[in-house]
């Protein structure tokens, strides 16, 4: 096997044709230089420069050994600027607006203190899955009950109950527990029809016979609990959700726990930013507590 630092380094004194100049490039000394040629030459079984009167020259088997040692430089260059642009991209995460205002929060700053750039994209689930298969993102953040698509791995992060808000004096407060028929004269602040949480409580609370009273039609978590703390109705969010001192919870046991996943393509793992928004994600949303039940 030929020693391929070598043959780099001669690629440099052949270039230069000049001991100094080339190790003085190469950032080594003279003697150095002349060994590493040395067994070079030992190594291929000729030589490599001759003396020309006072000038060195290339043998033929020095000529072809500067040609392979400039293309292991270039490859090398190469393989350096793939390597360290990948690094330098930024980790691209989807997660939708609630996950982002409530649950991400300590694992982004655990994540920024790596110094790794994050470009952050607010998706709903199905703009996150897609993303995430169509290699748009690197890691995605949503509420995910079965199985991950083909393509795609995932961990779990946390677990949460769907829980009712209601504002302080409300006289839902005087009761401890609460089933979904105790909601039935209830105006409701509620997403827009085709969102998949509207959907899935209408068909909790068709199931027991209850009719939903839409008050408001709201898009997004904040402005739902704003328009619940103005007295306009009531809402369900996820047990995470930061309530305002203004607003009371009660846990619905008759609507399911959610499981909020960490997603994210296989390959994209080859980058240490990525492993890194990966581990400080699921570290930091262990044991992340509901929304405060107290009076």
């Amino acid at each position: 096997m030929i020693d391929l630092d070598r043959v780099q380094a001669f690629a440099v004194f052949a270039e230069l044709l000049n001991f100094t100049h080339a190790a003085r490039r190469l950032a080594i000394s003279q003697p150095a230089l002349h060994t590493k040629i040395r067994r070079l030459e030992e190594e291929v079984g000729a030589a490599l420069y001759r003396r020309a009167g006072r000038q060195l020259e290339l043998t033929e088997v020095g000529v072809e050994t500067q040609r392979f040692g400039e293309e292991l430089l270039r490859q090398s260059k190469d393989f350096m600027s793939r390597v360290r642009g990948s690094a330098a991209m930024p980790v691209r995460l989807s997660a939708g607006e609630g996950s982002l205002l409530y649950l991400l929060g300590p694992g982004l700053k655990r994540f920024r203190k790596h110094g790794a750039e994050l470009r952050i994209q607010t998706h709903n689930r199905e703009q996150t899955l897609q993303a995430l298969l169509h290699g748009e993102a690197d890691v995605g953040v949503t509420q995910l009950d079965g199985p991950c698509p083909e393509r795609l791995a995932s961990q779990q992060l946390v677990r949460v109950p769907q829980v009712v808000v209601f504002p302080r004096g409300h006289c839902l407060s005087k009761r401890r527990r609460l089933r979904l028929e105790d909601l039935a004269a209830e105006p409701w602040i509620l997403p827009p029809a085709h969102r998949p949480h509207r959907q899935a409580l209408e068909r909790a609370l068709g199931s027991r016979g209850v009719s939903l009273k839409v008050a408001v039609e709201a898009n997004g978590w904040p402005l739902m609990l704003s328009c619940v703390k103005r007295g306009l109705g009531i809402c369900v969010v996820n047990g995470f959700v930061e309530l305002d001192r203004g607003l009371l919870s009660r846990p619905l046991k008759e609507l399911p726990t959610l499981t909020y996943q960490v997603l994210y393509r296989t390959e994209a793992l080859a980058r240490e930013p990525v492993r890194q928004l990966i581990e400080s994600l699921v570290v930091e949303t262990k044991g992340c507590g509901s929304a405060s039940t107290a009076d």
